[in-house]
């Protein structure tokens, strides 16, 4: 069929139209007609770009053939309930609005909204003088889905829509209205990665290995949330607020407090995971123990997608994080400054996801004038 040609010719070219945010989604639909003609199963594709927002737009074609439901309500049949009159062909074009609410894993639920048209063209000649431009009818369309994420480029889709539009003039009254439902179940393919990537669990600075939770990450406890494991901690029971060595014991700061946050974040994503608020804590305590000290924070991304869109999702990110030092700390914006570098900081390769998920982060220096009293315990 056509619209299996389309999904095709789309999937061959997606080597040659690398772009970030841009998906493609071949599916199988399922149409349940509303008194015109029968449940129907079609291929469908969608085309759509993504943005760092949670926000997507797409365009949708499907097609198909089924037959008519002779009935008095149906204006394409004769309506004399002898089911012969025959088949037709249907198309359906649409615009589609979609927002992907925020959540951590593999699982990203969606709502969308849309409006298009729908062509039906009868097979057998017409006899109730309906013409092809009244074959054409306007269909908004509302509902949602779930994605799952298989890899950095590639989702499982599943999609439900609700569409209540008007035939026109139908052959008796209150035969206008028609409730049409449509499920499809496919493959998003991302062309350019960026809005595929599979989000990396990081705890403490420190990615999760793939398929690791955190009840198995118990080897890198860290009791006094000094960054340093338990397992290497010389220093039990440091403050948070102190800054320690790599052995987790006080270090001997002359001058200035030089504390490194770490947050990371999924792709295309600003929001901050719970995971992360021990050590926005750690900088919001540093700030309180000093009431003099300043932090700068700097937001980042790894290297897919364009530069101006990595320009403002770093910056949101820093921004993010200054946010919840704000309203959930208290600490006086006056004295948080923020920046987004995009992707020209990486601290790993961006050849990995491993790598790519290391580089999606915010990073914090708090800087204060400290005497050795203030170090110690």
């Amino acid at each position: 069929m056509k619209a299996t040609r389309i999904a095709l010719a789309l999937i061959i070219t997606t080597p040659m139209l690398a772009m970030a945010g841009v998906t493609v989604t071949p599916m199988m639909g399922f149409q349940a007609f509303d008194n015109i003609l029968k449940s129907d199963a079609h291929p469908q594709i969608a085309a759509g770009y993504r943005f760092a927002n949670g926000f997507a737009v797409e365009g949708v074609f499907n097609q198909g053939s089924s037959d008519l439901v002779d009935s008095a309500g149906n204006r394409f049949t004769n309506g004399d309930g002898t089911n012969n009159d025959g088949t037709a062909d249907y198309k359906q074009y649409r615009a589609d609005v979609l927002y992907f609410i925020p959540t951590a894993g593999r699982f990203e639920p969606y709502v969308a909204a849309g409006v298009g048209k729908v062509k039906i063209e009868r097979n057998s000649p017409v006899t109730l003088g309906v013409n092809d431009d009244e074959g054409k009818y306007l269909q908004p369309n509302i509902g949602g889905g779930l994605q799952y994420a298989l890899n950095d480029f590639l989702k499982m889709r599943l999609d439900g829509r609700y569409m209540a539009w008007s035939m026109g003039t139908g052959v008796g009254d209150g035969k206008n209205r028609v409730d049409d439902f449509q499920t499809a179940l496919g493959l998003q393919l991302a062309l350019g990665g960026r809005a595929m990537a599979v989000p990396a669990a990081v705890v403490m600075g420190k990615p999760i290995a793939e398929g690791q939770t955190d009840a198995t990450a118990t080897l890198d406890t860290d009791a006094d949330a000094d960054g340093v494991a338990d397992a290497k901690d010389q220093c039990q029971g440091t403050p948070s607020n102190i800054v320690v060595d790599v052995t987790g014991c006080p270090k001997v700061i002359e001058d200035n407090l030089k504390l490194e946050l770490r947050v990371f974040f999924d792709t295309n994503k600003s929001n901050i995971k719970g995971i992360f608020t021990r050590e926005i804590k750690k900088a919001a305590d540093a700030l309180t123990a000093f009431p003099e000290a300043t932090a700068t924070l700097e937001g980042h991304t790894d290297n897919r997608g364009a530069r101006s869109l990595n320009d403002r999702l770093s910056l949101a990110r820093a921004n993010a994080v200054k946010n919840v030092l704000v309203k959930s700390h208290g600490i006086d914006s006056a004295r948080l400054s923020t920046i987004g570098y995009a992707d020209t900081r990486p601290v790993a390769s961006n050849a990995t996801a491993v790598g790519r998920a290391m580089n999606r982060r915010v990073y914090a220096e708090v800087k204060a004038k400290r005497t050795m009293a203030e170090q110690s315990k």
